[in-house]
């Protein structure tokens, strides 16, 4: 909270959120925008398992360069490494997931809501 923004300043966000009010009174459908919210989080859900399933086996016959081969040697990778069991217990627990949700129906693709928000995973400071 800024307490020494200048009045101008002070005004203008007043004044979008007098917008806003009445936006909201005058008929905002929370329901509808729960509805397009879903629709966007499993869109973006249903492009992030299939590119993860994508690169989950190797881009060619006989390469080692997917993410299944990568999650083998997960003892090399300090900081973050982890034991063999962890690494068996990290494949089927993925694979699993795999299986299940790469599904054909419903494709939440299909008539989604415009613009396509993008899903990214980011750090938290």
């Amino acid at each position: 909270m800024n307490l020494e923004m200048p009045a101008d300043v002070i005004a203008t966000v007043a004044d979008k959120g007098r917008k806003a009010a009445i936006a909201l009174d005058e008929g905002f459908d929370f329901d509808r925008h729960r509805w397009t919210r879903y629709l966007n989080s499993m869109g973006r859900l249903q492009d992030a398992v299939a590119s993860m399933d994508a690169r989950y086996g190797p881009s060619r016959p006989g390469l080692h360069d997917g993410m299944r081969d990568l999650i083998e040697h997960a003892d090399r990778f300090p900081p973050y490494d982890h034991p063999h069991d962890w690494s068996v217990k990290a494949r089927d627990r993925t694979e699993d997931l795999l299986h299940f949700a790469i599904v054909p129906e419903p494709d939440f693709s299909q008539d989604a809501p415009q613009p396509v928000p993008t899903l990214r995973i980011t750090p938290r400071f």
